[in-house]
């Protein structure tokens, strides 16, 4: 039986090495180069004073569906319904996920979500809705104002949606400690 052997040259062990690293960083740029980051002119503008509260939107592992002021393309898809969790995300028709957990895996939702904050969140306020502007300028802001499940910490957040794209602002991550 003959033992058959490959050999290494020092070239074919450089050339090894030059690829392990180089693929990783070719392929991180590619998939950076899919991305547009850009600074937004709108600032974090609170809708708690004016907006409105959603119905159960203090509790906890909630979905609350909601109709869209207007119609917003998301994927490709028209989309006039949502629902909104109180655990930080919202989804849209087609999403199969049973209320809305919190777990450290991910959710089998593809792409038919938005994650501005997904974490177990529980707690008052809650969760506010308002559309501002004319169209065809409108914005629906959608603001979520809860403390972490079993804490006093909380987190504001919002997403914005406009007739093409999604704004994600963070507000302000208060602690009582």
């Amino acid at each position: 039986m003959k033992n058959n052997r490959i050999t290494q040259t020092p070239a074919s062990r450089l050339l090894k090495w030059v690829m392990a690293l180089a693929l990783p960083l070719a392929f991180s740029q590619a998939v950076q180069a899919q991305y547009v980051v850009s600074a937004c002119g709108n600032a974090y503008e609170t809708i708690q004073p004016t907006g409105t509260l959603l119905a159960g939107s203090a509790g906890d592992d909630l979905g609350i569906a909601i109709a869209l002021p207007f119609t917003f393309n998301f994927y490709g898809v028209n989309q006039t319904t949502a629902t909104v969790t109180t655990n930080g995300f919202m989804t849209f028709p087609g999403t199969t996920i049973a209320g809305a957990p919190f777990t450290n895996q991910p959710l089998a939702v593809g792409n038919n979500g938005i994650f501005p904050y997904w974490d177990d969140l529980n707690g008052a306020p809650g969760i506010f809705t308002q559309t501002l502007g004319v169209a065809p300028n409108r914005r629906f802001i959608i603001e979520w104002i809860k403390p972490f499940f079993g804490g006093a910490d909380q987190v504001q957040f919002e997403v914005i949606l406009l007739k093409r794209p999604i704004l994600f602002n963070s507000g302000i991550l208060t602690s009582t400690a």
